[in-house]
Order: C-alpha cells, then structure tokens, then sequence
C-alpha cells in the first residue's frame, strides 16, 4: 500500500466517511468522479433535498448555504441547479496543452454553453436521476462543470438562475486567518484554502462566533 493510499485508508477507519470511485483520479476523469457522486447519492441518499458538488480546496459556509437553500423563494424549488459565477459565451479551447480543452470530438461548438463553476454547485435531488440517465446518451466531455451544468442541465431543461451568493472569493497563501475568516463570513464558498487551513479556519469560525454567519 502506497502512502496516500495509506493515509487515505487510516482516515477512513477514523472517520467512516470516505467513498472511492473506480476510477484513475486525474483531471480528465472529473467527470466519471461526478457521475460517481451521482449515483451513490441516488442510491443512497435518494430522500435528500439537495445534492453539493464542490471542490477539496474550497471551503464551504455550510450554514450559510442552508440559509441561502432555505429562503422563501427557493426552498420548493424542483429540477434547479444554483451554482458560483455563470460563464456565458466562452470560446472553447482546443489547444490540448492547456488544461480546459475539450476536442471538438467532444464539443464541436465553438463556444461553450452557459455553464457554473466546477469550484461549488448545488442541485435539488430531482435532478440527479435524469442527469445519469441523460449522461450515457451524449460524449463524454472532460470538463465536469460543462457536462453537468451546461450540457445536460441545458439539455433536460432544468432551472439555472443566476445567484450572486455563490461569488466564490480566491485565497492567497499569505492570507491571514483573520482575513480568510471575514471572507469565509461573507461567502458561501471560498477557493484555494489548504486542508490545514480549512481546520485552522473551522475552529476560528467557531470559536469566533460560535457558528457561522455573515451577511
């Protein structure tokens, strides 16, 4: 056993919590890591409301998030998925030494479908269901966030509205812990945070407020 593998299998003993998809874990097959989630949320999660993607390095204000979930105008919604900075329009890049191509294979399009940020979505479970069944119907893409959000959710006419709280916030390596906590207060999602981080910034949250919050 490997190091990684090592470490990966002591914190599963500790913690129980860890699910692995059969699969190479590289950038090309985020999308079968996706579809992976998917369908262990659909077998056995099928009575949860809502389904989260996010990234390992992306801190998330989760009860910001059930508070944003929770609003009058959301909290019945069906078939939506909200996600972080809507791209609209982008040019789709064909050079493969850059790490968002897609072949045109792929995507013939010479322009990218409105689309969420892989950094962090949300979906209402309803979702999740037609996504699998619709995902085996239409070419792989290697770009998780267009295949999911853009493509698919396109394609089975689901809700996209545009929402200014999943404005996800970059960190610096030299940010201040008290600095990462304001902004972790005023976001849902705040990228770039190392996994010693997100524990320093989870116990500064709380010992800060006593849960989170921000407006």
């Amino acid at each position: 056993m490997g190091y990684v593998a090592e470490r990966l299998a002591r914190e599963d003993a500790l913690y129980g919590d860890m699910i692995q998809g059969n699969c190479v874990d590289s950038y090309s097959n985020l999308t079968l890591k996706v579809l992976s989630m998917l369908e262990w949320a659909d077998t056995y999660c099928p009575r949860a409301p809502r389904v989260l993607k996010t990234d390992d390095d992306v801190f998330p204000n989760l009860p910001r998030l059930l508070r944003f979930l929770a609003a009058p105008q959301r909290a019945n919604a069906t078939h939506t998925v909200w996600g972080q900075k809507t791209q609209m329009g982008s040019k789709t890049r064909r050079n493969v030494k850059r790490k968002s191509f897609l072949t045109k294979v792929q995507y013939p399009s010479a322009l990218l479908p409105m689309f969420f940020s892989g950094t962090g979505y949300v979906m209402t479970a309803d979702c999740v269901r037609p996504m699998l069944r619709a995902a085996g119907d239409r070419p792989y893409i290697r770009l998780e966030d267009v295949f999911f959000t853009g493509v698919l959710a396109s394609a089975l006419g689901f809700n996209r509205p545009r929402t200014k709280e999943f404005t996800g916030t970059n960190l610096r390596f030299q940010d201040a812990v008290t600095h990462t906590l304001c902004m972790a207060l005023r976001n849902i999602i705040v990228r770039n945070v190392t996994p010693r981080r997100q524990y320093e910034l989870w116990r500064a949250l709380h010992n800060a407020t006593g849960c989170f919050t921000g407006t």
